[in-house]
């Protein structure tokens, strides 16, 4: 009898330890897969800014317009779809005026210290890491694409987006 239970105790003792890995092993693989797919959400918001960005700054240079008083109207319709906290054109001394989603607009904002805009200026895509909004209690992630005019970068495209966007898909 003694020697049936210490089989049953064993055998019993196994069967949990084995469970316990395997349910270990389903649930590394389900958050495995919920941070890829956290990952491509991410990844994709940021490629669809990137990209209303880059179409912008392609017909900006195109129409080569670099005042904000040109770039307003323009602005406010991308802007009226893509729901950006503040859309701008810095020049390539570093310095840029932006416009708020109300149409205010704030001038001489010096970017030239910021990675994205030194990155932006080299010719590349670019997206700062989270950075206080000067104007709001809130938080931005700013996205900058050169803007070519003639074959030469004259300065980048900026929007600026609310960091909550990010963290909203990061939360689902």
């Amino acid at each position: 009898i003694g020697m049936v239970c210490l089989c049953f105790l064993t055998a019993s003792v196994g069967f949990t330890i084995y469970s316990m890995e395997e349910y270990e092993k389903r649930d590394i693989s389900h958050f495995k897969e919920n941070v890829d797919s956290m990952r491509n959400n991410v990844y994709n918001l940021i490629k669809s800014n990137i990209e209303t960005l880059d179409g912008m700054a392609l017909t900006i240079g195109q129409m080569e317009i670099t005042d904000i008083e040109h770039l307003q109207p323009i602005i406010k319709k991308v802007n009226d779809r893509n729901a950006f906290r503040q859309m701008g054109f810095i020049s390539a001394e570093g310095t840029g005026d932006m416009v708020d989603l109300d149409g205010t607009i704030h001038r001489n904002v010096d970017f030239s210290n910021e990675d994205f805009y030194q990155k932006a200026m080299e010719g590349e895509a670019a997206i700062s890491g989270t950075i206080k909004d000067e104007y709001s209690d809130g938080y931005l992630n700013y996205y900058g694409v050169p803007v070519i005019i003639q074959g030469e970068t004259v300065g980048i495209l900026t929007a600026a987006d609310k960091t909550d966007r990010l963290r909203e898909v990061l939360d689902v």
